[in-house]
């Protein structure tokens, strides 16, 4: 659990501020609706725990892939919306 405000706080502050940082969600939490949020905030991946170690590294590489970074530099692709790989 993370100190002060929470993860979906922090992502919201950096898209206001119109930081493109790959934002990847690992939670513990049940709570319905988490994963749609997290979505709506341009996050690049949600992981609930326990989870896979392969898939902790595919939603890493992620926003890692060059035609995800290329397309986001020029624009063209919103966070969280990489093509994958």
């Amino acid at each position: 659990m993370m100190p002060v405000g929470g993860g979906f706080s922090v992502a919201h502050r950096l898209r206001e501020q119109a930081l493109e940082v790959p934002v990847i969600f690992i939670t513990a939490s049940k709570q319905a609706g988490l994963r749609e949020m997290a979505n709506h905030l341009g996050t690049v991946g949600f992981l609930e725990k326990p989870y896979d170690p392969k898939e902790l590294l595919a939603v890493v590489a992620k926003p890692c892939q060059p035609t995800c970074l290329t397309g986001r530099q020029a624009g063209h692709l919103p966070t969280g919306q990489c093509p994958p790989a």
